[in-house]
């Protein structure tokens, strides 16, 4: 997420850059990012090459700012790993998709279909010799234990985005 030039812009025009203090600015910079790692998994994905997705950046926002040099204003949200894949791999099974197309309006009642999918998520499981876990299981642990996921809450501010208006 780099609102570094937007902050060189704001300096070059002499107008104040209020804009990080603003829990807006995060999620304009996180859908960016988001539109802009979908692109790129599309355009490697059409060039035949694999893909990995790396949410776990934010972890340790700290270490991959200081490995990469961000300036002020700049933010690790996800990398991304392309490249020639040694092996075919079976794709995971995504959830049905009546879970995550609402067409009109959200459609809450999907409960029963995310217990029907904990089924074809631990058959896939088994299959790829992991351990076989309910998706529903996997995800509720994840929110369970991980309120804060890594270090962003403290390089945030330190990279300048304070959001002192939540």
């Amino acid at each position: 997420m780099d609102f570094y030039r937007a902050k060189l812009a704001s300096k070059v025009e002499g107008k104040s850059f209020e804009a990080v203090k603003d829990v807006d600015a995060l999620l304009v910079g996180a859908t960016d990012v988001g539109i802009s790692v979908a692109n790129a998994i599309a355009a490697a994905e059409s060039m035949g090459l694999g893909i990995i997705p790396i949410g776990g950046v934010r972890r340790n926002t700290a270490g991959v700012i200081d490995l990469l040099k961000l300036p002020e204003y700049v933010f690790p949200i996800v990398g991304l790993c392309v490249g020639y894949p040694a092996e075919e791999t079976a794709q995971k099974p995504r959830l049905p998709l009546e879970a995550v197309f609402h067409e009109e309006q959200y459609n809450p009642d999907v409960e029963g279909l995310l217990e029907a999918y904990n089924q074809t998520h631990r058959e896939y499981m088994q299959q790829q010799g992991l351990t076989e876990r309910d998706w529903t299981s996997t995800i509720a642990h994840f929110y369970d234990i991980n309120p804060e996921y890594g270090d962003a809450k403290r390089t945030l501010k330190q990279q300048g985005f304070t959001c002192d208006n939540l």
